[in-house]
């Protein structure tokens, strides 16, 4: 029965073999991802609104007039 010799190169490609497998996926945590995702869906709901908001604003400036945000 031969002799098989582990080097620790042969280690070293099968944790780089790994490495790559897992490298096009990113696993979170279940609590990071929860937060995560909540981030995300806040944020799609902001860049949807935020014309509306830059309007509201600019019209509840005209209302006051010369006393602006600014001035305030």
């Amino acid at each position: 029965m031969p002799i098989k010799v582990k080097t620790m190169r042969d280690v070293w490609d099968k944790g780089k073999k790994k490495k790559k497998e897992i490298k096009g996926r990113k696993i979170f945590p279940s609590e990071i991802g929860k937060y995560y995702f909540e981030y995300l869906t806040r944020k799609k709901a902001f860049l949807e609104t935020k014309g509306e908001i830059a309007k509201i604003s600019a019209d509840y400036e005209k209302k006051l007039g010369g006393a602006g945000f600014s001035k305030i």
